[in-house]
Formats: structure tokens, C-alpha cells, sequence
């Protein structure tokens, strides 16, 4: 089954993210002055100085678990994504981007943003939402992490 509700957008935030800011402190800032409570992000793209992304693989100790794969990049990267702007219960944005990046040699990898620091441009477009709460909470049905919850 899956758990679901309606919101309006109500506001399509554009931004351009400059040259070595750290990209969730960015984020949180335009959440912060946009006053965005529930959100998505429907398309991010620019070039990362370096990043790490969060993979998986199965888990053979665990089956059904995913396994938890991380991946440092310290080169300058080509990336798109679009993630979801939910809020943890003590108020703090919580912000879920899955992304691809590309290396200088065309090797792609995709994957679950955890950091990163912008290299060059990064630009990024937010549609606010209201009429929905979004939050994260562990689900003890699917793993042991922080997955989207709507009311």
C-alpha cells in the first residue's frame, strides 16, 4: 500500500547557487527565507567540487535490508537531480536529493546526496507547497530509516 495527500503549489521558487557554498546550507537558507513548509524539487543541476553520494547494494547479513554503499568524490562533477523538502520533528528542514553525477571520463553514478560543495553555477528550481505537511519517520515495515510521511 502506500500513504499519500493532495497540496497545492503555491509558489515556484528559482534560484542560482553560487561558486563554493555547500549545497544543503544553501538550500535550507532558501527554505528559510521562502518560508517553504513542505516542498519538492523538481530539477537541480550544476557542478559539484566535490560530493558524496549514498548507494546500495543487498545485504547479505540482513536480507531485504539494503546495504549501505558510500561514495567520496573530491573531483569536479557534472550532476542533475530532484529530491523533496519534508521537516524532522524538532523543525529542521530535511532535505532528500537523489542525483546523477557525471566524471570528467563520462563514468556516470547515481545516487542519494549526502554533501557536497559547489564548484561552479548550481541552479535550482523549488515548488512550495501548501495544504501538506511533510515530514520523515521511520517506517519499521520497510527498514530502519527516516522515510516521507504526508498528513
Amino acid at each position: 500500500m502506500f500513504i499519500s495527500k493532495s497540496g497545492k503549489s503555491t509558489e515556484t521558487i528559482v534560484a542560482r547557487i553560487r561558486p563554493g557554498y555547500q549545497l544543503f546550507e544553501a538550500i535550507n537558507k532558501l527554505i528559510e527565507k521562502h518560508e517553504v513548509k513542505a516542498g519538492y524539487i523538481p530539477m537541480i543541476h550544476g557542478c559539484f567540487d566535490e560530493c558524496k553520494l549514498l548507494t546500495v547494494d543487498k545485504n547479505k547479513e540482513t536480507p531485504g535490508d539494503p546495504l549501505d554503499i558510500e561514495i567520496k568524490l573530491k573531483e569536479p562533477v557534472v550532476f542533475t537531480g530532484s529530491g523533496t523538502i519534508a521537516f524532522k520533528d524538532n523543525g529542521e528542514p530535511f532535505v532528500h536529493i537523489h542525483l546523477s553525477v557525471a566524471k570528467k571520463d563520462g563514468t556516470t553514478i547515481t545516487g542519494h546526496l549526502m554533501d557536497a560543495k559547489i564548484l561552479l553555477v548550481t541552479e535550482i528550481v523549488i515548488e512550495k507547497l501548501e495544504g501538506i505537511e511533510m515530514g520523515r519517520k521511520i517506517d519499521p515495515q520497510v527498514h530502519d530509516i527516516e522515510l516521507l510521511d504526508v498528513k
